[in-house]
């Protein structure tokens, strides 16, 4: 080996063929290698150029140099740069660091908070170099630029401003304390920002991006990434792609971009958008979180908090793009919290469990299978054929147009079958036959239009119908029927029921219990079963039939009723069987009424009854009686 040694005076130094240890001494000095496995030590002297030439060199200066460049060779170049270095300018703006062709280990210490550098790993040509580099910077700074160059590159930052551009392979890069700013380029790279706000782009390759502390920006740009924003209010961007991105901790702002992404909003606030990708994964977390998607996703859950979700299904959704998968499923948990969840468009079928809390689903023209929670929910099918479960506690549910299934579940739910009554526009109704389940406790339920199937359950039910021909059962409880337009079925069941028919040809059937049923427009029939039951038939009302179908020997009543108000009603017609039993017809006028004791009636028949002239024409198999009846009299027939 060679020993060249220097003086106080600048010099230029130059190595032989072999391995050479070169000694700047004092001055400005240039050391260059040659050939060999070279070391080059500095000296004293601010402004030293070390060059390393073809082999493996070491090159270390301790108070800052003019100019390195390692050359080719896999080489090592440790360098400090004082606290009052300045260049030949008078500027703390350090001249770059170059590591040149080869792997080599490069690190670089600054004392100057404002001092400025450029570390290059493979030189002026990174393109024409694959090494795999190491670089550690360290001290006070005010920037390092870092180009690492072709190759599996490592980069470990300091505490302070680091910008770092990466290069055609796999680099890992610590960025540690200060606000940097890294980008991958090519390659599946490692990045990691570290504390402060950082700016990661991943670029092009399957990459890592960590935000670690601070408000961090992470964007994977192209390929399969995985970011994970760490503390802070972070923004987060997959790109284009398949990709893993988690928040964490803050409030963060996540987008998946293109693909099918998988994101998780984690702790916090969170806002997360699945961007372009039919099959997202949307979680958000703890926190109250907003979560949309604008063309459909696979899966979304809001997780704990008051969580807001809409999910759009885009237009161009086409089984084309999903081979095999018809129909498409899209599953949503709205879990604990008071969630709104919107879904919107026609494709695909949506499923929800709402979880615990108070929440409100409204669903899109396509199909909608609801499972409400613990709380008061409201849920609103809209179009498309759905199914919507309360479950727990008194629910609010809403069919909308086409046949759904609506179940209420325990607690006083209200069921519509149709349109939900705050919307304005009740012009028109739907056309699906529904199917609608009250459950337990006191539900209200409302029918809606079209041919419609109600149970009550158990509990004291209010029912409704309007169009279209309906089987309405009130099951147990002291129910409230009233039905619709069309032919209808009402069936109390057990305890005492009210039953209204309205217009059409409709049956009411009480049950057992002491029943009230109501005579409607149209061909009604009506049948108590046990208990004391009360027929109420109404001048205005159709021909009604009375079949009092009990056995148990209760005293049932007809009641036949005019108002003052409506004095030119047409006189009803009561056709009557009795199995047995103690019967009373009653008129009432609306303020006084006659009392008849009955002994076998086949049918009756009543004309225009006043309260000061009444008569009533009571028709027998063998003929009629014409009997005179004023409104203090009572008449045993």
């Amino acid at each position: 080996m060679v020993t060249l040694t220097g003086s106080a005076s600048s010099e230029s130094l130059t190595g032989t063929a072999g391995n050479d240890l070169i000694l700047g001494e004092g001055g400005q000095d240039t050391l260059a290698g040659g050939d060999g496995n070279d070391t080059l030590e500095g000296g004293p002297g601010f402004y030293d150029r070390l060059l390393g030439g073809e082999q493996n060199d070491l090159l270390t200066d301790p108070d800052g140099v003019g100019g390195i460049d390692g050359g080719g060779g896999d080489d090592t170049i440790d360098i400090a740069f004082s606290p009052d270095w300045v260049n030949e300018s008078g500027r703390p703006l350090a001249p770059e660091v170059v590591g040149g062709a080869g792997s080599d280990s490069i690190s670089v210490v600054l004392l100057n908070p404002a001092a400025d550098i450029v570390i290059r790993g493979d030189g002026a040509q990174p393109e024409d170099s694959d090494g795999n580099d190491q670089i550690s910077v360290g001290g006070q700074y005010a920037r390092v630029i870092a180009l690492l160059g072709g190759g599996d590159n490592l980069y470990l930052g300091g505490d302070f401003l680091d910008q770092v551009q990466g290069g055609d392979g796999s680099d890992r890069v610590y960025a540690n304390g200060g606000m940097d700013r890294v980008s991958g380029g090519a390659g599946d790279d490692y990045l990691d920002g570290g504390g402060d706000d950082d700016s990661v782009v991943g670029g092009s390759g399957n990459d890592w991006l960590e935000g670690a502390g601070g408000n961090d920006t992470l964007d994977g740009e192209t390929g399969r990434d995985t970011l994970a924003g760490g503390e802070g209010d972070d923004r987060l961007s997959g790109g284009v792609d398949e990709d893993l991105v988690f928040g964490g901790t803050g409030r963060d702002t996540i987008e998946g971009g293109v693909g099918d992404d998988f994101l998780l909003g984690q702790a916090d606030d969170d806002r997360i958008d699945g961007g372009a990708g039919f099959l997202d994964t949307l979680a958000g977390g703890a926190g109250d979180d907003v979560i949309v998607d604008g063309d459909g996703a696979g899966l979304v859950d809001g997780g704990a908090g008051n969580d807001s979700i809409t999910i759009q299904f885009a237009a161009d959704w086409d089984n084309d793009d999903f081979p095999g998968s018809e129909p498409i499923f899209n599953a949503v948990f709205g879990s604990a919290g008071d969630d709104t969840i919107n879904i919107v468009g026609d494709y695909g079928t949506a499923i929800a469990w709402l979880g615990q809390g108070e929440d409100n689903f409204t669903g899109g023209t396509g199909i909608d299978l609801v499972q409400g929670g613990l709380g008061f929910d409201v849920i609103l099918g809209n179009g498309g054929s759905d199914s919507l479960d309360g479950n727990a506690d008194a629910d609010f549910l809403s069919g909308g147009s086409s046949g759904d299934l609506l179940i209420g579940g325990e607690g006083a739910d209200s069921l519509w079958g149709d349109k939900p009554p705050f919307e304005q526009d009740q012009s028109t109704l739907g056309d699906g036959n529904d199917t609608l389940y009250g459950g337990q406790g006191n539900d209200v339920i409302a029918a809606g239009g079209a041919d419609n199937l109600v149970f009550g359950g158990a509990g004291a039910d209010t029912i409704t119908a309007t169009d279209g021909r309906d089987s309405l059962l009130g099951d147990k409880g002291n129910d409230s029927i009233v039905t619709g337009a069309g032919d209808d079925l009402a069936y109390g069941g057990a305890s005492d029921d009210t039953i209204y028919a309205i217009a059409g040809n409709d049956m009411l059937s009480g049950d057992e219990g002491n029943d009230d049923l109501y005579a409607g427009e149209g061909f009604t029939t009506l049948r108590g079963g046990n208990g004391d039951d009360g027929y109420y038939v109404g001048f205005g009302s159709g021909v009604t039939t009375v079949i009092d179908g009990g056995s148990d020997g209760a005293a049932d009543a007809l009641i036949l009723y005019k108002f003052a108000d409506s004095p030119q009603a047409p006189a009803p017609e009561v056709f009557f069987e009795s199995s047995g039993g103690a019967w009373s017809i009653l008129f009432s006028n609306g303020s006084g009424r006659t009392y008849f004791d009955p002994d076998e009636i086949q049918w009756i028949n009543v004309y225009d009854i006043r309260s000061d002239a009444t008569q009533v024409q009571v028709y027998q198999w063998n003929g009629a009686d014409y009997i005179p009846v004023s409104p203090d009299s009572t008449l045993v027939i």
